[in-house]
């Protein structure tokens, strides 16, 4: 069985954006040249890798099994390189990072300034995501670290607890709790709950897992798709929601948001470092990462 190099990106590509169009022009193919490739690796595989759709492609089943092969010999191809790229550079390489975009905080920010003052030649580079992309990005080997809320179990990866973050509840400043001193959980029976993406799947159940913790199982859910998507519709008093202290903070201090202090609900969430299982890291991404845990949590502890 042979299958190229350009076959397998292609196919990656393709499952991962979903349409043949948008694969064509990420990767500067011609969709008859793409098609081609699809079609040599259901040839080799003598089954479809997808299902053609009105609106575009489904992985199939078969395709899915064959993923993530792929997945793992791409990111290992490009550990390869860069590892090469790295000795010849004595050493030293490009740190690609990507975490949500409301953990590029002062925290995170002093990281990096201190980081870049210490490293002058140092290259980072930064992709803002959801936090539910975080793990898939770093699975397919598009970024050698990450940092997510809450840990998302992928056997490709290892995990580290670097941090913790205290979670609250917020609503609208016109909310009949907004100006209540304390409520317990029960008193939040009957509220709408919005909030963000926790994983790539189940979205809702998740969050329906987390609140039947406080006895609030069976609450009305509403998922926005983004973090100011998320607090909008709270300011609207649509809904109140649970959101990491940090996130929000600025809000309440301008009166845009009020915390709606639970006394049951008092939770935090986890700050994840993630990197793949077998992933090459460079020195200056090693030293990174060591900058990362030390600003977080000194004593950090590996999770797996």
């Amino acid at each position: 069985m042979t299958i190229s190099l350009t076959a397998l990106r292609t196919f990656a590509t393709v499952a991962r954006l979903g349409k043949f169009s948008a694969a064509a022009k990420e990767l500067h193919l011609t969709p008859p040249a793409l098609s081609r490739h699809v079609k040599l690796i259901e040839s080799q595989l003598g089954l479809p890798v997808f299902e053609r759709l009105p609106g575009g492609v489904q992985v199939t089943e078969a395709g899915k099994i064959f993923s993530k092969y792929v997945d793992t010999t791409l990111a290992s191809l490009q550990d390869g390189l860069e590892a090469v790229q790295a000795f010849q550079k004595g050493g030293k390489g490009i740190v690609k990072l990507c975490l949500p975009g409301t953990l590029c905080n002062d925290t995170f920010l002093n990281v990096l300034r201190d980081f870049k003052a210490r490293n002058r030649e140092a290259e980072v580079s930064l992709q803002m995501l959801v936090n539910a992309e975080v793990s898939e990005v770093v699975s397919r080997g598009e970024a050698n670290l990450g940092i997510q809320y809450q840990e998302d179990r992928h056997p490709h990866l290892k995990t580290e607890n670097i941090g913790h973050e205290t979670v609250v509840v917020v609503c609208a400043p016109q909310h009949p709790l907004a100006r209540a001193r304390s409520v317990h959980a029960r008193d939040l029976a009957n509220e709408t709950w919005i909030g963000t993406p926790i994983a790539l799947t189940d979205l809702e159940n998740a969050y329906q897992r987390y609140l039947a913790r406080f006895g609030l199982a069976g609450s009305k859910i509403i998922v926005a798709q983004s973090y100011a998507i998320r607090n909008r519709l709270i300011e609207a008093n649509l809904g109140i929601g649970i959101a990491v202290r940090s996130i929000v903070q600025k809000s309440i201090a301008s009166g845009s948001l009020c915390q709606i202090k639970v006394l049951s609900m008092r939770s935090k969430t986890s700050i994840i470092l993630v990197r793949r299982k077998s992933a090459y890291l460079n020195p200056t991404t090693m030293a990174f990462a060591d900058y990362l845990r030390r600003a977080f949590l000194p004593n950090s502890s590996t999770r797996r």
